[in-house]
């Protein structure tokens, strides 16, 4: 596999992410890691991204040494898909001027940019350094938009299950026998809390024998072929006091 193919599917793989994995491992993808082995390829001291995308707050993202990038007004004027080096940048930035640098610009719907910017001392880039970033340059939006349209859902989905949690709801996922596959974070806390509902060892919620009976017969006729369509989803209830009811519906097989 090519360095350019590598450092693409770098940034690909960062803009599917999760930031929460990226926080628990660093060695899962993520957008400094990214940058870090575009960084290491073209032998820069710092590679930037900055991104502005509707729908989310404004993004920077570094590796190496601290950096800005190209001044606001400056990377206003820049063309799209066009890699500039500290001289030609439109106006002319003399604080970067001396510094050699690579700088890519690409714009999106409703105003959306992204810039994507490679900095040194010393010595200028070379030709195959600014040919990494026109590379990177009709990957760059689509890899970033996907990233943001899972962003906002990860983010309702954040909202979705606070809601729940607050309002006393939560999901479960069973197998057809009534083992448990999953449930929604810190429900199992909030069964044993509330209602006194363990798990048990086998996997299943320890149940009363009508609750448990109930359960059963529902999963059985929501997991049925066709056993679902045309009826009103099966509601049963864990508990009395307090009440608490458990809406099935059928799943699709993983």
């Amino acid at each position: 596999m090519s360095q350019e193919t590598q450092i693409t599917a770098a940034l690909y793989e960062a803009a599917m992410a999760s930031g929460d994995a990226a926080a628990a491992d660093a060695d899962a993808p993520s957008w400094p890691g990214f940058l870090a082995r575009l960084a290491d390829a073209a032998q820069a001291e710092s590679a930037l991204l900055r991104v502005d995308l509707p729908g989310l707050p404004g993004r920077l993202w570094q590796a190496g040494a601290p950096w800005q990038g190209p001044p606001a007004e400056v990377a206003e004027r820049m063309r799209a898909g066009r890699v500039y080096s500290a001289t030609d940048l439109p106006g002319g930035a003399a604080d970067d001027a001396a510094r050699p640098l690579r700088a890519l610009r690409r714009v999106g719907g409703r105003g959306g940019q992204v810039i994507l910017a490679l900095a040194r001392g010393g010595t200028d880039f070379r030709a195959v350094d600014g040919l990494l970033l026109s590379h990177l340059s009709p990957h760059l939006l689509p890899a970033l938009e996907g990233w943001s349209a899972l962003e906002r859902a990860r983010d309702r989905a954040r909202q979705d299950r606070d809601l729940c949690r607050a309002l006393g709801a939560g999901w479960v996922i069973f197998a057809p026998s009534g083992q448990i596959l999953d449930m929604a974070p810190g429900l199992e806390d909030q069964l044993r809390g509330a209602a006194g509902i363990a798990i048990r060892a086998d996997g299943r919620l320890a149940l009363d024998p009508a609750a448990a009976q109930a359960l059963h017969q529902g999963l059985a006729a929501t997991a049925r072929p066709g056993g679902a369509q045309g009826r009103d989803p099966a509601w049963v209830t864990l508990s009395q006091r307090p009440c608490l009811q458990m809406r099935l519906e059928p799943g699709t097989a993983a």
